[in-house]
């Protein structure tokens, strides 16, 4: 396996003819994300979260590729659906969460939902971070698990966004 992880997403993605910007291929996702995945490996969550738009899909990769979403027909590991259940959810026990985006660029949005699952659990929650590209320049959030680097923070097109 080819070693991606936390490597400048410049070297792998080619530019978008359409836009200039760019692009991170569906086979280049589907590498980097079996890194993440791998290093992952040891982990078990109790609950998934996509951060609304970007981080659906990914959130959906993940629970799946770590085959943790059902196992022998238990329910293990939740895929958590909106942010309000995920309040509401985290707070019934000792939770293993994972909050998943598929750029922390600023990290705004990833830092208000921590900052949220914080004065309302404390410290009865694990919250873990990942992202698929990371602007360690600009990001408030550094996360625990991530693919590429965006060192030039130029703009990234991913492959959900490409489809006309």
């Amino acid at each position: 396996m080819y070693n991606y992880l936390q490597r400048d997403i410049s070297e792998f993605a080619k530019e978008n003819p359409n836009s200039g910007n760019l692009l991170l291929t569906w086979e280049l996702y589907g590498k980097v994300l079996e890194e993440i995945i791998d290093d992952m490996c040891h982990c078990n969550f109790d609950y998934v979260y996509g951060l609304p738009r970007g981080g659906l899909i990914p959130a959906v990769s993940v629970s799946h590729s770590m085959k943790s979403v059902w196992s022998f027909g238990t329910l293990k590991t939740e895929m958590i659906t909106s942010e309000e259940e995920l309040l509401q959810k985290a707070d019934e026990r000792k939770s293993h969460i994972l909050l998943i985006d598929d750029i922390l660029d600023s990290g705004k949005q990833m830092k208000e939902l921590i900052g949220k699952l914080k004065t309302k659990c404390g410290d009865a929650i694990d919250i873990k971070v990942c992202s698929i590209v990371y602007n360690e320049k600009t990001s408030s959030v550094n996360p625990d698990y991530y693919g590429f680097n965006n060192e030039n923070g130029g703009w990234i097109d991913f492959p959900w966004e490409c489809v006309k």
